[in-house]
């Protein structure tokens, strides 16, 4: 058994990342999904992916408040003067299409209100952010 404790920030928000995703999938899984649960686990495993690829390159991401879960305000963060995950977002076109999804249906200071959204839609926006959490993980993180 690993001891969370003794573990490096960013393996942390890794693994708390994982966790929102396994809890996504779960809301979905049912006769009846919970597609807005669902969003919501998914966009918190974001920040936290996101936040990961941000402590292990050294820098420090927004935690509290309405910047704490803003993708954007995280996605601008600079590192020895470089918006490193902006950037690499910029570089992988294949990525952009996703990243304008997300943050294009998040508002921040909705996040607790439904989104309304038809059930082909929250497919849409599930997948987005399940390909843009799996990039940056594989390419930043891990």
């Amino acid at each position: 058994m690993t001891d969370k404790n003794n573990l490096p920030i960013h393996e942390v928000h890794r693994l708390k990342a994982i966790e929102h995703f396994l809890m996504a999938e779960r809301a979905l899984d049912s006769d009846e999904p919970l597609y807005d649960q669902a969003i919501m686990n998914c966009h918190f495993g974001t920040e936290m992916i996101m936040k990961a690829a941000i402590y292990k390159a050294g820098g420090t991401p927004p935690t509290s408040g309405a910047d704490g879960h803003n993708l954007l305000k995280i996605a601008q963060v600079k590192i020895h003067n470089k918006k490193i995950l902006h950037m690499a977002m910029n570089n992988h076109r294949f990525i952009l299409p996703f990243w304008h999804k997300i943050v294009g249906a998040w508002d921040t200071n909705k996040r607790y209100e439904f989104m309304g959204l038809s059930e082909s839609d929250y497919d849409d926006l599930y997948e987005a952010y399940t390909r843009f959490y799996q990039w940056i993980k594989i390419e930043l993180v891990e």
